[in-house]
């Protein structure tokens, strides 16, 4: 890696998989910048509901849904407030909170989503760089591309996934939802969904590399430890995969930012 390129820890994954978790564990213990590409996408999305005037807080989940998989327009929204002003300012708290997942599914098999993906979150990118950032950390669905094209050189590239019954106790727990309420399943069901769409649509598909490293294999088979494989996944440019099903949050956040000082030990000495 050149001297002076801005090195970018890539972080994406499954919904529930950890990945936010990891990327703020990275941010709290090397102080980079963070790019939140989820946040990018949903403000793009409000956007285009908003455009269409089908947006009401009164309507329920599905017809919210059905709406957003109308939307055929591909105009970008030029991000100025960002997502909290733009929220506020058109009354979209509720909307934000408990629906966005249900709009989730439709919009992101559209040009849109990968429209936003490429061009704001680049954008974003670009404008650290210019800032001036050595080390950037991006959080979304497979951003290694982005961050390249916008000029960075990816350090770390990590997949963060887990079984979909983890991922609804992770989501049972964070919306306190009791056992032998209505939406202790409905959680389950939802997410089973939207793994199926996530996993399945064609474009900006949620889904390893196909080059990937599975980091328990590795770490089992060929004696690396949290910090030595990421500085082979950065020598050998690969992703790594880190199954979170069985792993504890504080040991999530520890091999996050033990692989992230590996792939950047790798990157200051090339």
């Amino acid at each position: 890696m050149s001297e002076r390129a801005t090195t970018a820890g890539i972080i994406t994954g499954d919904a529930r998989g950890g990945k936010d978790t990891a990327a703020d564990a990275l941010v709290d213990r090397f102080g980079h910048p963070l790019v939140e590409a989820g946040r990018l996408y949903r403000l793009n999305t409000f956007h285009q509901l908003y455009q269409a005037r089908t947006i009401s807080l009164e309507l329920p989940k599905e017809e919210i849904s059905s709406h957003a998989g109308e939307i055929e327009s591909e105009e970008l929204f030029e991000v100025l407030g960002g997502i909290d002003a733009f929220i506020a300012q058109h009354g979209l708290g509720r909307l934000y909170e408990s629906d966005i997942n249900s709009m989730v599914g439709y919009v992101a098999n559209t040009e849109v989503a990968q429209k936003v993906t490429d061009q704001e979150v680049g954008n974003t990118i670009r404008r650290l760089i210019e800032r001036g950032e050595p080390h950037i950390i991006a959080v979304g669905r497979q951003l290694a591309h982005v961050a390249i094209a916008a000029g960075a050189e990816v350090a770390l590239n990590a997949y963060f996934e887990c079984t979909v019954e983890e991922a609804a106790r992770r989501e049972r727990l964070r919306k306190k939802v009791q056992p032998d309420t209505p939406q202790w399943d409905d959680i389950f069901t939802a997410l089973q969904k939207r793994y199926a769409e996530d996993h399945g649509r064609e474009i900006n598909t949620v889904a390893p590399e196909d080059d990937a490293w599975r980091f328990h294999q590795k770490v089992e088979e060929e004696g690396f430890n949290n910090f030595t494989i990421g500085v082979a996944a950065a020598a050998h440019g690969v992703q790594i995969v880190l199954d979170t099903t069985r792993t504890s949050r504080d040991e999530m956040c520890a091999i996050s930012q033990q692989m992230y000082a590996g792939a950047l030990a790798y990157s200051r000495a090339s």
